[in-house]
């Protein structure tokens, strides 16, 4: 698995160590993206894991990027009934 899938995985599974080792090691994961373009905040916002996801917006991830269906993780977590991550992404991009 690359750098970026298992940055994906403890995402997805809440493991915040894992997130903050993958970040300290290599800080540039936080840009990463799958092939539909989702990125460890979109994964954040998919299994609205709100710890995680404020960890990737500290880090610098980037709250307008868009998947290839042209959503931001604003969007994947308002789609995904996220309502943690929902509530966090819309704070952050008032900022």
């Amino acid at each position: 698995m690359t750098p970026a899938g298992k940055l994906f995985e403890a995402v997805a599974h809440g493991d915040e160590p894992r997130v903050v080792q993958s970040l300290a090691d290599s800080p540039d994961l936080v840009w990463a993206a799958d092939r539909d373009l989702k990125t460890a905040l979109h994964v954040a916002a998919e299994h609205d894991q709100d710890r995680i996801a404020a960890l990737l917006i500290e880090a610098g991830a980037d709250l307008e990027a868009q998947t290839t269906g042209g959503m931001s993780p604003l969007q994947w977590a308002a789609k995904m009934g996220s309502a943690k991550v929902e509530a966090l992404l819309m704070a952050a991009t008032r900022r």
